[in-house]
């Protein structure tokens, strides 16, 4: 017996298809809004390149603090010594 593609494929995409038209689906998936760029976190909108220099290191402090995180600060009792030079 000789199977097609095409209808294994379908009969596949029938199975799992109703999973992804589920209200469980949709609903395991995050749902998020990207800020404005150009509207500062007061609500004001962005006008002049003053304004962006500020807004610029909104930006940035919220992806460090949000996204990418920091790095910790060098412990002060931390020391180096060079034992080899090769």
């Amino acid at each position: 017996m000789k199977f097609h593609l095409i209808p294994r494929t379908l009969y596949l995409l029938a199975l799992l298809l109703p999973a992804y038209l589920s209200p469980a689906f949709s609903q395991s998936q995050p749902s998020f809004v990207l800020p404005d760029v150009l509207t500062t976190n007061g609500g004001k909108k962005i006008t002049n390149t003053t304004q962006w220099r500020l807004r610029r290191k909104e930006l940035l402090e919220l992806f460090s603090s949000q996204m990418y995180g920091r790095s910790p600060a060098r412990p002060a009792a931390m020391t180096f010594k060079v034992f080899d030079n090769n």
